[in-house]
């Protein structure tokens, strides 16, 4: 993978393979890079990485509910909805991880899929990441994840598996 990003970086910048001097400098470089510091809140075991997150998520704003297990999603997701007096309509990413929850237990919930005109007001999506250290998330975007859904619906839903929560942003590169 990270030949092929090369490669199409060389491409879009008009550059050929490099040489064989170059990708010894490069190797070289890449070998001797040193890590970044990490401060100590990153520096948490995965079940204090865990609380670290939602403490943060929840200082920039954000709710946080915690389930056992993902065939709880759909039941935290309508109670969600009923609690902030939300409509009972969502609009998800056509991710395996999203589409694969067992929504017919919750037979209320009208659900579509896919990319957003602008017009749904809850959209659910799958996290690469989240980050204790800030309690943000990293979100990737592509056909099965459009950016639409990021960005457009009034109210985003994102499912985070714990064990995708990381101390810092430069665990989860």
């Amino acid at each position: 993978a990270d030949l092929r990003v090369a490669r199409e970086l060389a491409r879009a910048l008009r550059r050929g393979e490099p040489t064989a001097e170059q990708r010894r400098v490069a190797e070289a470089r890449i070998a001797a890079a040193k890590t970044n510091l990490l401060p100590a809140r990153g520096q948490l075991e995965p079940k204090e990485q865990a609380a670290l997150f939602q403490q943060m998520a929840q200082e920039a704003s954000a709710t946080v509910t915690r389930v056992v297990d993902s065939a709880s999603v759909p039941a935290a997701i309508a109670d969600y909805l009923a609690r902030e007096n939300l409509p009972a309509r969502l609009r998800l990413s056509t991710e395996g991880e999203i589409t694969g929850l067992p929504w017919s237990t919750r037979p209320l919930l009208e659900i579509t899929q896919g990319v957003t005109d602008g017009s749904d007001e809850v959209s659910v999506t799958g996290s690469y990441a989240g980050i204790a250290e800030t309690g943000t998330l990293m979100l990737v975007s592509g056909a099965e994840r459009p950016t639409t859904l990021n960005f457009l619906p009034e109210t985003h839903i994102v499912v985070l598996p714990a064990g995708r929560v990381v101390g810092a942003l430069e665990q989860a590169w």
